[in-house]
Parts: structure tokens; C-alpha cells; sequence
């Protein structure tokens, strides 16, 4: 499920996206959302960028988590 929902994230709309930065959910950690059951703010110190958007995490083992999968 979270390899889904992390797929259907990197084909955001522009208006979920910081135009400015191309930061995707603005800046929440999006495996928080399943790991924590709520929005969790990521750092701009653990980053990954998906197809022109960079998307943030709360912690090096949320970000391992999307590496993984």
C-alpha cells in the first residue's frame, strides 16, 4: 500500500507542489502519513526527488522506507 500511495504522490498536481521549490505536499513527510497515521512536517535536511518533485522526511528511517520500497 505504501509503495502505491508514495507512486501516486509523484504524479501530483502542480497546486500540491511549492512552485518555487518543486517541494511536493508541502514539505510533509509522506510515509508519516502511514507510519504515523498524520501529517508529520519533513526536513529539508532528508530529501528525495520523484520526477521533478522533492519531497521530505521526517526522519532517515522514513526516508530508508521509500528508498526501500
Amino acid at each position: 500500500m505504501l509503495v502505491f500511495a508514495i507512486s501516486t504522490l509523484g504524479h501530483a498536481q502542480t497546486e500540491d507542489r511549492n512552485l518555487d521549490q518543486q517541494l511536493a505536499i508541502q514539505g510533509y513527510d509522506p510515509v508519516a502519513y502511514f507510519t504515523n497515521n498524520r501529517a508529520v512536517e519533513g526536513s529539508k535536511d532528508l530529501t528525495i526527488e520523484h520526477e521533478g518533485a522533492i519531497y521530505q522526511f521526517s526522519s532517515e528511517k522514513n526516508q530508508n522506507l521509500l528508498v526501500s520500497n
